[in-house]
């Protein structure tokens, strides 16, 4: 179920109001933030970022896009925004699914040298942008998964296969 299959179940459809005030739609239209310069300043003063990823579509699946086997274990989740709660409630969405198909409050990761996270972190707060160390990336033979909250949620390799 995804979100246009709720809007038959509200009276006031796109205009009803979420916990924070905002309606269902303008919610749903919100702008993207644009990443583009934070990763211009973090280059622009030598920070190597190994690899960087938006997190929609495929939501927090996308962190594993990249070609080799890693794990990579998010401990530090953002709050996520209301209208995700509210998907997840009206659906009902399972949890495992909200994780795997929204970015649940988080647009974008980049693995970088984990001696720069607070570098890296005062940079995205000077451009407006929130940042935080979510976790970090280990090798585990040839194994590819996200492992959210530990464990509470886990993305296996083959979960980025197109899904109709």
């Amino acid at each position: 179920m995804i979100w246009k299959d709720i809007i038959p179940k509200l009276p006031d459809g796109y205009n009803t109001l979420l916990s924070d005030g905002k309606e269902f739609g303008e919610a749903l239209v919100a702008p993207t933030i644009l990443y583009s310069p934070i990763i211009k300043a973090l280059q622009d003063v030598g920070i190597i970022i190994n690899y960087a990823v938006n997190i929609t579509g495929h939501g927090w699946r996308k962190l594993m896009r990249a070609k080799r086997p890693f794990v990579y274990h998010i401990d530090m989740l953002p709050e996520p925004q209301p209208v995700f709660d509210f998907i997840q409630r009206m659906g009902p969405v399972e949890e495992q699914e909200m994780w795997g198909t929204y970015n649940m409050g988080a647009g974008f990761a980049l693995y970088v040298d984990p001696d720069f996270t607070e570098e890296i972190i005062n940079y995205a707060e000077k451009h407006c942008i929130r940042a935080w160390k979510a976790g970090r990336v280990e090798e585990d033979g040839g194994r590819k998964a996200v492992v959210i909250d530990n464990g509470r949620v886990v993305f296996a390799a083959d979960t980025m296969n197109l899904r109709s």
